[in-house]
């Protein structure tokens, strides 16, 4: 029967072999995209940290890998950008986020979090992330206990890392890979928990020599016979990818939650890896290579052609710089002459290569970030970009989605846990049963694509409008209160400032009354005055009328 440590090696070993079909294609955005992200190791030899070289660089053009950067910048700035709130914690029962108590320690959890934020490295490595969810489908960023920061964020490169997902599609396993040296596994584990083969290079004096080494992080490291730490959910085992499986682990560790954020840009059915933007743009990026440097050949045959020259001219060759003296025995037309003549339309290929270039950078998003950036109004609103830009905003709505379900909500969430045990989380209010906290995104992006269908309730209600002038009834047709509520949840205004429901029906039932009391008192007013009338008439004066006085009996 195989030990845990010659399961997690098959395991291992096994999603190696599964991802090998997806590394062609992240091997070109690596090529013709982002020369210095990803990293493919495949021997303790070729190692490709810490290399200033660009290794294969087929890029003339360099317009998709400054899309890249666009979108990822964007991606960080229109969600998670450090100048502006881009989160709410809030109460699940909107009634209960806005009784007091509730509200003010929700807000005391908000600036613990926020300022674990701006302390840390979580910025950055959340640029990082967008980077590699955009170029190659997949980001990995880890956060971990920092004794100073509280959190620190590892984020991981495509090539470096392998994952597998469980029956809910979600990600349970997540290998990484690295390879250190015998010096390094010595000063990292210690020499008692070294394998034989370390040991020998550090006996030998080749304490240089690099090693393959994994550490694997499990959801449910039970199925592999691996006994966690006790009291964590969650498994962290460190080994050598190659060795006896009667060895033992270098170390054996756990979590509380899982450490690992591994969001993907787009995922088709049940696959593990996800599917970036830059899979539609790959065949324009290699034509605009393509394109570039034909036409640098063509201009350039143009310029300087190859040339016919007389026989004499064989051995010393024709000297074509400016001002050369080259002797020759003929002066007819055809001593020195151009083989061919090369007559490149620079201005047709130019236009050509510019059709090329704006759709890769609008398969990029390109228009929709730099919308935020290079419009007339520095001020620009949710509602203007989605004014703007609702078709793009709608294609990425899925995508945006998927980063707050992959990549945001399990950060506040471990963030939320890694400050509790800090000590830096507030009580709850006592007496009150707080259940599960909400997380409401209000970053410009997220309130942009609510407010898509913000246009929709202005123009219901402005078309009910101009109806109610000729059809009066269909005016109860529009619940107000739940109308409002829903147009300002779309642009992202917090329901701690309005009203709570009973405090809305008590409010409109005083002033109901109030409007009959004073309706009653504008109807009993003309009434009173009548009366007033009738007290001040002398009825000497009403007889004679009766009796025809002043002109007669009336009848």
């Amino acid at each position: 029967m195989d030990s845990a440590l010659g399961r997690i090696r098959k395991h291992f070993a096994q999603l190696r072999q599964e991802r090998n079909s997806w590394e062609p294609y992240w091997r070109d955005v690596k090529e013709y995209i982002s020369p210095k992200r990803g990293r493919f190791l495949t021997s303790s030899s070729s190692s490709e940290v810490n290399r200033g070289d660009q290794g294969t660089d087929r890029r003339i053009n360099a317009v998709a890998s400054r899309a890249l950067s666009i979108l990822a910048s964007g991606m960080q700035s229109g969600l998670t950008s450090k100048a502006r709130q881009w989160f709410l914690l809030t109460h699940p029962d909107p009634d209960m986020g806005r009784y007091q108590p509730v509200r003010a320690w929700y807000d005391k959890v908000q600036e613990v979090l926020e300022g674990i934020y701006r302390r840390s490295n979580v910025y950055s490595a959340l640029l990082h992330t967008y980077f590699e969810m955009a170029g190659f489908g997949n980001g990995a960023m880890s956060v971990l206990s920092h004794p100073d920061h509280v959190i620190y964020c590892r984020p991981f490169t495509t090539g470096t890392y392998y994952m597998s997902t469980d029956q809910w599609f979600e990600v349970d396993a997540f290998y990484y890979l690295e390879y250190l040296t015998a010096h390094q596994l010595e000063m990292a584990y210690g020499k008692g928990s070294l394998p034989s083969t370390v040991l020998q290079a550090l006996e030998s004096g080749q304490p240089d020599t690099r090693f393959e080494m994994v550490n694997a992080v499990m959801r449910h490291p039970e199925r592999f016979g691996v006994k966690g730490k006790e009291g964590f959910d969650i498994a962290s085992v460190h080994f050598l990818a190659k060795g006896q499986d009667e060895e033992d682990f270098l170390r054996v560790s756990g979590y509380h939650s899982f450490p690992v954020m591994t969001p993907r840009w787009d995922v088709i059915d049940a696959d593990v890896y996800g599917t970036p933007p830059t899979q539609d743009i790959m065949g324009d990026v290699k034509m605009l290579q393509r394109m570039e440097a034909d036409g640098l050949k063509g201009i350039a045959k143009g310029v300087t052609p190859p040339m016919r020259i007389p026989p004499e001219l064989e051995r010393r060759g024709l000297n074509m710089q400016p001002g050369a003296l080259n002797v020759v025995s003929s002066m007819n037309e055809y001593a020195v002459a151009p083989l061919v003549t090369v007559q490149t339309n620079v201005q047709q290929l130019q236009m050509k290569i510019d059709r090329v270039v704006a759709d890769i950078k609008d398969g990029l998003y390109n228009s929709l970030f730099l919308a935020l950036l290079t419009q007339d109004n520095p001020q620009m609103t949710a509602r203007e970009v989605a004014e703007r830009h609702e078709e793009k905003l709608l294609m990425l709505g899925p995508v945006l989605e998927r980063i707050h379900y992959e990549l945001l909500d399990p950060l506040i969430s471990r963030t939320f846990l890694l400050a509790s045990d800090a000590g830096l989380i507030p009580p709850p209010p006592p007496g009150v049963d707080l259940g599960p906290t909400q997380i409401e995104y209000v970053s410009i992006l997220s309130q942009a694509q609510k407010a898509v269908g913000v246009n929709r309730i202005e123009q219901s209600v402005q078309f009910l409008g101009n109806m109610v002038a000729v059809y009066p009834e269909v005016r109860h047709a529009l619940d107000p209160l739940k109308t409002y509520k829903e147009y300002n949840n779309m642009i992202g205004v917090r329901a701690g400032i309005f009203n709570s429901d009973e405090d809305y029906d008590s409010a409109v039932a005083a002033e109901r009354e109030q409007q009959a009391m004073a309706q009653s008192a504008a109807v009993a007013e003309p009434l009173a005055n009548s009366a007033k009338v009738l007290n001040d008439v002398d009825p000497a004066n009403v007889q004679s009328l009766l009796a025809g006085g002043a002109g007669g009996l009336i009848l």
